[in-house]
Parts: C-alpha cells; structure tokens; sequence
C-alpha cells in the first residue's frame, strides 16, 4: 500500500485491524509530520487511532487501545528524526 492510500484508509477508518501494526502507525506519524505542524499531526494522530479504534471495536485498556503517551512518544521520535535526517522519498525510505 502506498503513502496515500495508507492515509486515505487511515483517514475514512477502513485500514484493515490485521494491517494496523507498528509500521504503520510510525508510517502516519511521518506523513502527517510531512503535511501538518507538530500540534496538527498529533490531533489527527489522536483522532484517527481512535475512530479505527472505534471501527475495529478496540477498546481501551492498560495493554490495548489508545495511550495518549505512547501517541506523543512516538510522534516526538519521529518529528526529532525527521528533522535531523530530513525527509525520504516515501514512508517506507
């Protein structure tokens, strides 16, 4: 899947549960880094794992679901690399 169609399914919340792992939150993370400032990113990191969490029935708890934490964690780790080592060609570079 590439970079738009990987945020297009993110966005309408369609993106399949066995298709939603790590990668691909880091994936999101750096494309809505690449077309929104930090505070934008993040509110629709927020609100985008949440609604797929919703379309998927995930339910949040201590070991699953949304983690505000992690969420901010992970797209400070990104932004910090993306501005240290600039961006690839796609996601996946």
């Amino acid at each position: 899947m590439d970079d738009d169609a990987l945020l297009a399914a993110f966005e309408a919340a369609t993106l399949p549960a066995a298709d939603w792992h790590h990668r691909q939150h880091l994936k999101v993370a750096y494309l809505y880094l690449r077309r929104h400032s930090f505070e934008g990113a993040l509110e629709r990191m927020r609100s985008g794992i949440r609604a797929l969490n919703e379309a998927h029935e995930v339910v949040d708890a201590p070991t699953r679901g949304y983690h505000e934490t992690m969420t901010q964690a992970w797209l400070h780790l990104v932004h910090l690399t993306l501005n240290e080592f600039g961006p690839g060609a796609t996601a996946d570079a």
